[in-house]
């Protein structure tokens, strides 16, 4: 299990970019000592197979669950406004929250900086 998992996306750059910010994330995480797992490409996978993952990674233990706004959403989409990225995040975090019931959830990234907050209940959102 992990004591961190960080979600990102992939929306409207192709080839292999990656928002570096959830992996900057997953390096702090790892500096002091807890493990935690990045989970890429978030929306290319069906709900069913993201759980497979989930169930790999999160329980009752797990203490951060945390996701990264920059380049997410489906491949081609043009999200840019966080409500957007609310709605497709909805059934993602209720997974999430069944599985790691302890984790605090934080938000951050390119969507919320614009200044379009969540809406979702997260415990935190960085700017």
């Amino acid at each position: 299990m992990a004591d961190a998992i960080v979600l990102c996306g992939y929306s409207k750059v192709r080839y292999s970019t990656k928002p570096a910010g959830a992996y900057i994330v997953a390096n702090v995480f790892r500096s002091v000592g807890l493990s935690c797992v990045v989970i890429d490409h978030v929306f290319a996978l069906p709900l069913s197979d993201l759980e497979v993952l989930f169930r790999r990674y999160a329980d009752e233990r797990t203490k951060f669950v945390c996701v990264s706004t920059t380049l997410l959403g489906p491949i081609g989409s043009t999200i840019n406004v966080m409500s957007e990225c609310d709605q497709l995040l909805q059934p993602i975090l209720s997974l999430l929250k069944t599985l790691a019931p302890n984790a605090k959830t934080i938000v951050g990234g390119s969507k919320i900086t614009r200044g379009d907050l969540s809406s979702l209940p997260f415990d935190y959102q960085v700017k």
